[in-house]
């Protein structure tokens, strides 16, 4: 019932370089207003990233790595009002064919003290499969 989630958000990355010029990762910042000190105390966040399009949605849970592709896309900080993300690509949102938006970012914050814990009789949730925690929590896109 107190469960708080954004919007899908577009995201800008910027790279992070060495003193000789390389690009070592890629750095964001979420503004999440409503993450306050006991929600990072007690409470629960995640986030979402959605590397496809609201019409055709590819949505993975964070962290991830994919070694073979040498891909990573990980949260480096939670702080009040901010989260900070990193990742071996630039996931700056953009557009696709048809001007779509792709590479969209949502967070979920979870106060403590919310039931998290599914019903006796009930499946337990994978808080990394983002559609049983939309269906769960009721999250609408």
């Amino acid at each position: 019932a107190n469960v708080i989630y954004s919007p899908w958000l577009d995201v800008e990355f910027l790279p992070a370089k060495n003193d000789a010029g390389d690009t070592l990762f890629f750095g964001a910042e979420i503004n999440a207003e409503k993450m306050v000190d006991s929600i990072l105390q007690k409470g629960e966040v995640k986030v979402y990233a959605n590397l496809g399009t609201s019409a055709n949605p590819w949505i993975i849970a964070l962290p991830t790595v994919d070694p073979l592709l040498n891909f990573f896309v990980n949260v480096y900080l939670f702080e009040p009002k901010t989260i900070t993300l990193y990742a071996s690509e630039d996931l700056s949102t953009g557009t696709v064919t048809g001007g779509a938006k792709a590479q969209q970012f949502r967070y979920v914050l979870i106060p403590g003290g919310t039931a998290a814990r599914p019903a006796p009789g009930t499946k337990a949730i994978d808080w990394n499969n983002y559609n049983e925690v939309k269906q769960h929590l009721g999250l609408k896109d």
